[in-house]
């Protein structure tokens, strides 16, 4: 009996250890299981003399989604847009929800720009989020390599973040509103 619930304790500290580092919603590693892994990545890029690169990807006028067509289908138009971002990942990148409307990439060794037009690409296009139809012009994505003086994966981020806040700005019609 002793057995039996030592095992089952494990089982259930497996469960609950998994569900702390898993968006709810999208079913992609969240927030905290991001920023572990990144730490874990650019630790083995600078031991490895490797190449990390991290790619920031903003949802552009999610809020218009949810507004205009409702929770739910804002809901699953973030379903979606994950279940498409791993279509296009690598073996070894690492995707995660970083919260709202923004997920991240991890990727080593890959070309930056390439990178960065593959996740916009797989964005774009046309979406069924319950009865809800519409075109979508596509994610912002900015994408860094990690440099020396990122000394935390905090650091790193911050640099995507604003790589894609310069995409963001860069892609805004002339009234500075981004495309949706």
């Amino acid at each position: 009996a002793r057995e039996r619930l030592l095992q089952d304790l494990r089982v259930t500290n497996m469960e609950l250890t998994s569900r702390a580092l898993t968006d709810v919603l999208t079913g992609v590693p969240n927030r905290r299981a991001l920023m572990q892994e990144l730490q874990r990545m650019q630790d083995r890029a600078a031991r490895d003399a490797g190449s990390l690169q991290v790619a920031f990807i903003d949802l552009d006028g999610f809020k218009r989604i949810n507004d205009r067509y409702g929770h739910e289908a804002g809901d699953a138009f973030l379903i979606e847009v994950a279940r498409r971002l791993k279509t296009v990942i690598r073996a070894g990148d690492f995707l995660g929800r970083y919260g709202g409307d923004e997920f991240v990439v991890l990727a080593v060794s890959a070309n930056p720009d390439e990178l960065g037009k593959r996740l916009e690409q797989v964005t774009i296009g046309y979406y069924r989020c319950g009865d809800h139809d519409f075109e979508y012009a596509g994610a912002s994505v900015g994408v860094v390599t990690a440099l020396a003086q990122d000394k935390t994966p905090e650091m790193l981020v911050a640099r995507a973040d604003a790589a894609m806040y310069a995409v963001k700005r860069a892609r805004a019609g002339s009234d500075g509103s981004p495309r949706s």
